[in-house]
């Protein structure tokens, strides 16, 4: 191994650990804040709200890497719950961010906290719809009027839908679905933007360009 390779392994080591410090440090002065929220659900599973970012939701245990969540949490470390501790999991513009090596590893943490009897739900984009707005009126979406000013032609919509934002991995209803299912769920589930079976997973999303929601539970 050379000197620049050494350097590198032991730069990113140094990385790892800086950010395993500040989210234990982070976590350590959120401790009464944490406790009040988790006392709330001492009778009953828990419902996490999974990369909140500056959405806390009432009733729900808010998790993310950043900003002001219940509890800080890096979900390529894993989940700090115990297995089958947990009835539901929302998670909205979240999975794109991780590469699908991570997202593999987040979706079995998912299945090993959630209960028999619970869901996940996950909103995030969706391919098949951004190709199709590739090859027809690609200029007619909403969100190239705030975030896309800059954005002139197809090629430059499409690539900024894979790359902008510190996106990883951009996802089909089959690549979702195949996910899951590996990951040790056994019933996936298309559903529409606010619609669900279960009253209390209706009307969570709040992106609009959340075209691709999934439903997933083990029974």
């Amino acid at each position: 191994m050379s000197a620049e390779d050494l350097s590198d392994k032991v730069y990113d080591l140094f990385k790892r650990n800086l950010r395993i410090a500040r989210l234990c440090l982070r976590n350590l002065l959120a401790t009464g804040r944490r406790r009040k929220k988790l006392r709330a659900f001492s009778d009953q599973p828990l419902r996490l709200h999974v990369g909140c970012g500056p959405v806390l939701m009432n009733d729900w245990v808010n998790l993310d890497i950043d900003s002001h969540p219940d509890i800080f949490v890096d979900l390529t470390r894993g989940l700090p719950f115990r297995d089958g501790s947990v009835s539901l999991v929302f998670s909205e513009h979240v999975i794109e961010h991780l590469s699908l090596e991570e997202a593999s590893y987040c979706m079995k943490e998912f299945a090993r906290v959630v209960a028999k009897d619970g869901t996940v739900r996950i909103a995030t984009p969706d391919l098949d719809y951004v190709i199709s707005k590739y090859h027809g009126d690609w200029k007619d979406q909403k969100w190239l009027s705030t975030d896309g000013q800059d954005i002139h032609t197809r090629a430059q919509m499409l690539n900024a839908g894979f790359y902008r934002w510190g996106h990883k991995f951009i996802y089909n209803e089959e690549e979702l679905r195949l996910l899951l299912l590996s990951a040790g769920f056994a019933t996936v589930t298309r559903r529409t933007w606010g619609e669900s079976d279960l009253p209390i997973l209706r009307n969570l999303e709040r992106r609009q360009d959340s075209k691709l929601i999934m439903e997933a539970s083990k029974g």
